[in-house]
């Protein structure tokens, strides 16, 4: 018979939502790294022309090299991942991911809502990670 063999990186830092939970006092520097390295991450996945769907603090790994210092992130599991072609823009209207961390856009019919296709995987207001439990906790900024 044929043998699989798997081999994945090791996140030694686990995820962003285990070290939100944590680290409640998480140093902006840290916060900085970590973000800037996401959205930039993002941006190469909608170069492509991908859209993740499901980005939420259990799917963003971390990694820091022994006596490096540093903080690598990886963003994971795509496997909600959609192609988007240009004059495709219902994907964007489609509902896919884990509902609790959604942005209450996709929780909610309107038709204002990204008329112009564009895809928006997270909100940032100044919090890394805002868990809500059901559409009512959230609030428009």
């Amino acid at each position: 018979g044929q043998n699989a063999v798997i081999i994945l990186e090791y996140a030694n830092m686990k995820n962003l939502q285990n070290l939100i939970q944590t680290n409640k006092d998480l140093p902006p520097s840290i916060i900085r790294v970590i973000m800037k390295q996401l959205l930039e991450g993002l941006r190469l996945i909608h170069e492509k022309g991908l859209i993740h769907r499901d980005i939420k603090g259990e799917n963003i790994l971390l990694h820091s090299p022994p006596n490096s210092g540093k903080v690598i992130v990886k963003i994971a599991d795509f496997g909600l991942v959609k192609q988007q072609k240009r004059e495709e823009q219902s994907i964007t209207k489609s509902v896919a991911g884990t509902k609790t961390h959604m942005p209450p856009e996709m929780l909610i019919e309107d038709e204002e809502v990204d008329e112009e296709g564009n895809t928006i995987d997270m909100k940032i207001d100044n919090k890394i990670h805002v868990q809500q439990e059901t559409i009512k906790t959230c609030s428009y900024n």
